[in-house]
Order: C-alpha cells, then structure tokens, then sequence
C-alpha cells in the first residue's frame, strides 16, 4: 500500500513515544500488524524514527534586473580605461631619487641602502566576472493526489498481555477489577473476567464471558477445586459428564473415608 513521507514520520513519531514508555519494537509492530496496518509503512517509520533528523536544504538564488547588469558593465570598462591611461602616461617617469635609510652601521660594516626599482607598476585589480543568473522559468509540476489510506491509530497502548491482567487484577479491588475488565478489548475482556473470578472466589463473573469454550474453562477450574454446583452450567456436554462424574467420585470417596473413620472410632462390644 503506498504512503506519503508525513505519514511515516507521524507514526515514527508515535512509536518513538511508546518506545520510551517501555514497550519494545517487536510488540508496537505486531500490535500494529494487527490492527491493519501496512508492513511497509511500519518499516519505514522504524527506519526514520532511527536515522538522524536531517537538515532542509534552501536553495540560494540570487536575481539581479538586466539594466543593473549593463550598468556594473559600464563602470568596470570606464575603470579599466582610466587604469590603463594612468600605466601610460606616468609608468614610464623615474622617481626623484634613491631613498636613504639611515640606521646606524654595527662596527666594522657599511649601511646597506635598499634599492628601489626604476618604474612604478600601477595595481590593476582583476576585472571580476559579472555574476549573472538569468531567470529560469520553474515548470509547475502536476498535483499527485495523495492515496487514501487508513487513519493513523489514535495515542493508546498496546492490549495487556495475559500476565499483565492478572497482575493488575491482584492489586485492585472487586468493583475496580469488574471496571477494568470493561475497559479492555474484547479479546482480553474474557481473560480479564477469569482472572477476577479465581481471585474473589466468585463464579458469578465467568458468566461473563461471552465465548462458551472460554466460560466452560472457568466453570470447570472451580468444579476441580471442590464447587460442582458450576456443572449445570457447563455448555459443553462431554465436560459437563465429566464434571458430574468428577462430582460423584469425589463424593464417594468422601463418604468412603467418613465410614471408615467412623468404624476405627467406633468400640467393639464384648457379647
């Protein structure tokens, strides 16, 4: 699916954020898998959320009017003549005389004198090139409409995994367990429900758990701690057989024992 550069930074945006919450990026990109969207826009967020941000760019152009130009021409040939005529009539002359430098001689040497050369050489600057930049017409490039893609998730977490609900529901208390199960998608909702029912003890909250398999679990769990009357509510009609038969036997045996600790109390009478 295509995708535009904004929308990559926006979602390398968002990952960077739940990167620093604690979340790795193996789970932000499977979560994000799950909910639809594309593999390489994922990738390419990953990838941008991890390279360096880059400095734009600004192109300098500099535009100078036509008469200006022809005007600084002008004055670079009328300055240019008037360097030449100067060469021409005075760089032939010779100076006044030898300049003297006095400075006082060590013992035993004579003053040096400088010489100077016979003809003055006038300084001409290089004539500089006119820096002329014509205008370049700009083609208007062809609107490309944007594709239409799937709206950007909204700032919320990943779902809790199966750990993480059972931890939190040991340190809430029952009411505040039954609102935070509501709270959760659907797919962890059922898990939450579970959770809250072994921890109050309170078989009530596996009947909310919309999936039958899911809820006949829950039963069962409290039918092997010892509570059968959860096995008329087992759909399932293999486990709710073995639930009653699990009940039978569990309450022979106890029977069983009763009997026979009752006969090891019981004294015998002499006839």
């Amino acid at each position: 699916m295509p995708y535009t550069s904004e929308q990559a930074e926006q979602l390398a945006n968002y990952l960077k954020r739940q990167t620093e919450a604690g979340y790795s990026i193996t789970t932000l990109r499977n979560f994000l898998l799950g909910r639809g969207y594309d593999a390489q826009l994922i990738d390419a967020a990953i990838d941008q959320m991890y390279k360096p941000a880059k400095k734009p760019f600004i192109p300098i152009s500099v535009h100078m009017p036509k008469k200006f130009v022809f005007f600084l021409l002008i004055i670079i040939v009328v300055i240019g003549g008037a360097g030449f005529s100067l060469y021409f009539f005075i760089g032939g002359e010779e100076t006044a005389g030898p300049a003297e430098i006095r400075i006082p001689a060590p013992v035993g040497r004579e003053v040096e004198q400088p010489t100077i050369p016979d003809v003055v050489v006038p300084e001409t600057a290089p004539t500089p090139s006119p820096a002329i930049k014509e205008e370049e017409e700009i083609t208007p490039i062809t609107e490309i409409p944007t594709p239409t893609v799937k709206p950007l998730i909204d700032e919320e977490a990943p779902d809790p995994n199966s750990i993480e609900i059972e931890n939190e529901i040991k340190k809430l208390s029952e009411n505040s367990g039954l609102d935070y199960c509501k709270s959760l998608a659907d797919r962890r909702r059922n898990t939450c429900y579970k959770y809250l029912a072994l921890e109050h003890n309170e078989t009530q909250y596996c009947g909310y758990i919309d999936e039958s398999s899911l809820r006949d679990n829950c039963y069962i769990v409290f039918a092997f701690s010892g509570d059968f009357a959860v096995c008329d509510k087992i759909e399932n009609k293999y486990h709710q057989l073995s639930c009653r038969s699990l009940g039978r036997a569990r309450k022979y045996s106890t029977e069983e024992l009763l009997a026979k600790a009752k006969a090891a109390v019981t004294p015998v009478t002499n006839s």
